[in-house]
């Protein structure tokens, strides 16, 4: 919240006040707080979160493979299973069994 709108906030907060409206001071003054309160609380949270985060962000453009290996998340063998050219398989639309199933019972 912009410093001349605070001061505006509170002068009205008082007026209401002098004038005997409690509720609206009530309600006004429970705004001027809450705004102050989050206005502090993403102050800390971008502090935590510099602190946090920050040497880790700072200069990288991507992680490298030793970074990886660290974690344990390089396999070290080849996949298992077939490879997907094995594993694609032609499909009749009108019946929806694999046409290489179909020409196997046409043949039985």
């Amino acid at each position: 919240m912009a410093e001349n709108d605070s001061k505006d906030a509170v002068r009205d907060m008082v007026d209401n006040i002098v004038a005997g409206k409690s509720s609206d001071a009530q309600d006004q003054f429970n705004s001027l707080m809450r705004d102050r309160t989050n206005d502090a609380l993403d102050a800390v949270k971008q502090q935590q979160a510099t602190s946090t985060f920050g040497d880790q962000i700072a200069g990288k453009e991507g992680a490298d493979v030793g970074e990886f290996e660290q974690m344990g998340l390089v396999p070290d063998s080849e996949p298992i299973g077939d490879s997907l050219e094995d594993a694609v398989v032609d499909v009749d639309t009108e019946t929806g069994i694999p046409v290489d199933k179909l020409d196997n019972e046409e043949q039985q």
